[in-house]
């Protein structure tokens, strides 16, 4: 889904809490779209041998931490699993989801969390649960209770190339100590074994994309190897893509990057060669893409190419930034429908979702489905296609059956008589019934507690008449 906002819902006291942790005894950050806030959303980890990834004015190119340089960062959750060793119940604390993937039998993890204050050698305390298997299905295999700043310990009996979960959470001293507010984690995974990118090192190592497959990488413990289209590279990787030769002469690729989650705001840098097999060695070399996309989550961008032409891909983190992400590189074709609109809302007691569509061309069916959570859907409707006809239709469906005070997301298919399938943006229906959602904020402001106006870009918070906050985040794509 290319959302271009967010919203969540929260009370004023929270918003106090927030301001005061963020003024009084610490600073964090938080600006990944897999930010911890749950197991299915947890943030990876990349073993490094140290947790020191400052290189002067940068990062050195490891994503051992949440943050680049290991500092706090804002633990998002506010329900996990509870810990065997904890005295108190994690399960219901506010807490940061990660994940690693074993690089060995072994890794170990250092609580980095570092506030200034009174009672902040308590307050820095974590509890720490390991897992395996997967989300919704974990076993615990390790647990440490009120972990100091500084202290490490080490999870054994790992199987590589498996990932593991970690639940962290303050410890029941750290709670008792005060300062609501403070949900500050800072957490470094180290190995003898470093993570190493499947990703190429440099151009003769690139990483070989087939058309239209995805792939799940990140730049994390790279070096610099090679060239830019602009700028200098600390942290690159390197992929090539060689159109079919079946290509038809002219038409377009595509490249999209997208699920980016970062340790720094900065974000990546990217660059698609047209120099076919022939390693780019200079910025002047040519090329067909040349940007700096950023911390976005998800950008795509196109070219022409031809048949059996080859490209080289370079990724590289601004100012040393890892990340991990989804790259795909694929063709641009004729699609058999041609999507005017697809909505839904809550109407009375029913979620009323729409589509229309202006022509289809060899069109068997659409297919609706509904998901709770985002991530698994279940099939919810089959309506026939038109085979082929410029004649706009107009279709909708009533969905009595949502789950209720939450979000309902929906997803629409489509499939020719080939057998191909097309898969349509998502529709997000807000089922919560905890606020009046045509009500007006009575003021805004942003994470420091500053007035903002409705079109301050980044995260905003808007209290409303009933002591209510509700949580805001405007992209650029918004204004």
């Amino acid at each position: 889904m290319n959302a271009a906002s967010y919203t969540s819902r929260f009370t004023l006291s929270n918003l106090i809490n927030v301001i005061c942790a963020l003024i009084f005894l610490c600073s964090g950050s938080v600006y990944s779209q897999n930010d911890g806030s749950s197991c299915a959303a947890a943030t990876q980890l990349y073993p490094a041998t140290d947790c020191n990834n400052t290189c002067g004015a940068q990062y050195c190119g490891g994503y051992p931490c949440e943050n680049g340089n290991c500092t706090n960062f804002n633990m998002p959750a506010t329900a996990g699993v509870d810990g065997t060793c904890t005295t108190d119940d994690d399960s219901g604390q506010i807490g940061t989801w990660l994940k690693v993937e074993a690089t060995t039998t072994s890794f170990t993890i250092t609580n980095e969390t570092d506030y200034a204050g009174p009672g902040a050698s308590i307050i820095e305390r974590k509890d720490y649960a390991v897992f395996s298997g997967s989300c919704g299905s974990l076993t615990q295999i390790d647990c440490q209770a009120d972990v100091n700043n500084g202290t490490s310990f080490t999870v054994s009996g790992l199987t590589t190339g498996v990932m593991y979960y970690i639940y962290v959470t303050r410890s029941a001293n750290s709670i008792a100590e005060g300062c609501i507010g403070c949900n500050m984690a800072a957490t470094c995974i180290t190995s003898t074994v470093p993570y190493v990118s499947d990703a190429g090192e440099d151009c003769t190592s690139a990483m070989s994309l087939t058309t239209n497959t995805t792939y799940s990488t990140s730049n994390a413990n790279q070096t610099s190897g090679g060239a830019l289209c602009a700028g200098s590279t600390e942290n690159d990787a390197w992929f090539q893509w060689c159109a079919p030769l079946s290509w038809p002469m002219g038409q377009s690729a595509y490249i999209n990057v997208n699920n980016q989650t970062c340790n720094s705001t900065s974000g990546l840098q990217l660059s698609v060669w047209n120099t076919h097999t022939v390693c780019p060695s200079s910025s002047l070399d040519p090329n067909v893409v040349c940007q700096n996309p950023g911390n976005q989550v998800d950008y795509y961008y196109t070219w022409p190419t031809g048949p059996g032409r080859c490209h080289y891909i370079t990724i590289d983190g601004f100012a040393g930034t890892a990340c991990s992400f989804d790259i795909t590189v694929g063709s641009i074709i004729v699609l058999p429908v041609e999507l005017i609109s697809f909505t839904g809302e809550h109407i009375d007691n029913k979620n009323r979702i729409e589509w229309s569509i202006a022509s289809q061309s060899n069109n068997k069916q659409f297919t609706l489905y509904r998901s709770n959570d985002g991530i698994s859907y279940d099939k919810l409707y089959e309506e026939q296609g038109q085979g082929t006809t410029t004649t706009q239709y107009n279709y909708s469906f009533d969905d009595y059956f949502f789950t209720k005070n939450a979000y309902n997301y929906y997803r629409l298919t489509q499939e020719d008589f080939d057998g191909h399938i097309q898969v349509f943006d998502l529709v997000v229906v807000d089922n919560r019934d905890r606020f009046d959602r045509n009500s007006k904020p009575i003021k805004s402001f942003d994470i420091m507690g500053r007035p903002v106006d409705q079109f301050h870009q980044g995260i905003r918070l808007d209290l409303y008449p009933d002591g209510s906050v509700r949580k805001v985040f405007v992209s650029s794509e918004t204004r």
